[in-house]
């Protein structure tokens, strides 16, 4: 651009000694003519000139909003769990926004995802205790706490169950994300309460052998049976059950005292 202005004051310095000697009868028509010429190329070539400064500057403007956007940033602060590309790969966004990298917010506050049976489901609330383990600290009890339940059904097997969100304080970051947990809810407390083994329950002796006894329960109560030795012969117990937790079940009444032996396996003698 500065040599097209140096050429505009040479061509209109031409112009005006031109014209004074055309005025004084020294320079022909021609020769005037040609000066002028000169002065409007001189002119057409500065402006060619200011155009293409523009055109540049534009390209620059645009070059770098392409660079800017060729940096991407991560929408949070955390983690990062898997890089989905590699240095150089191309991509597109297309019509689906490929996935560059997958992130954690924060690995301290994390959330179990619970499947709970449909048998279960109605004695879960929300703020109910919990605790799971994880297979890679078997001996460990990790505490949390019910945060939602949700009503979206997933049947597996034919077995329909309900997706609990369980929150967990991850300080220590022993827990990592997609890890297998088995998670257990109070759903209920009992306390200073008989209970039985389940084994207990389901108990029942062989058919041969000594002769056995049933001890009745009070009419109207539900014909659950515990068996106990009297002697040597099994005597059922007729008991009224409570609450569950899957190993043991409270006993509501029934003729059963705290430290009575029952029954829950027969040892075959050789």
């Amino acid at each position: 651009m500065l040599q097209a202005k140096a050429t505009l004051i040479e061509a209109g310095l031409a112009l005006e000694r031109s014209k004074k000697l055309h005025a004084q009868g020294l320079l022909g028509q021609s020769d005037l003519d040609s000066a002028n010429a000169n002065k409007m190329r001189a002119d057409a070539t500065l402006a060619s000139a200011v155009a293409g400064g523009s055109l540049a500057r534009a390209s620059l403007k645009s070059a770098k909003s392409r660079l800017d956007k060729a940096t991407i940033y991560s929408p949070i602060d955390g983690v990062v769990l898997a890089r989905l590309v590699e240095l150089g790969q191309t991509v597109t966004a297309g019509f689906t926004t490929p996935v560059l990298f997958r992130l954690a917010e924060d690995l301290t506050r994390m959330r179990v995802k619970a499947a709970i049976d449909e048998a279960d489901v109605g004695r879960v609330q929300p703020g109910a205790t919990a605790f799971f383990t994880v297979e890679a600290y078997p001996e460990r009890k990790f505490p949390s706490s019910v945060q939602s339940l949700g009503n979206d059904p997933k049947t597996t097997s034919n077995v329909v169950t309900y997706q609990g969100l369980l929150l967990v304080d991850n300080a220590e970051r022993l827990l990592r994300p997609g890890m297998t947990c088995n998670a257990t809810i109070v759903a209920e407390t009992r306390k200073d309460v008989l209970v039985v083994p389940n084994a207990a329950l389901r108990f029942t002796p062989p058919t041969t052998g000594p002769p056995t006894q049933e001890k009745k329960a009070t009419v109207g109560e539900p014909k659950k049976r515990v068996w106990v030795l009297s002697g040597k012969t099994p005597v059922a117990v007729e008991v009224k059950t409570g609450v569950s937790d899957g190993l043991v079940t409270e006993i509501v009444s029934g003729d059963l005292k705290p430290g009575t032996e029952v029954l829950v396996d027969v040892k075959e003698q050789p």
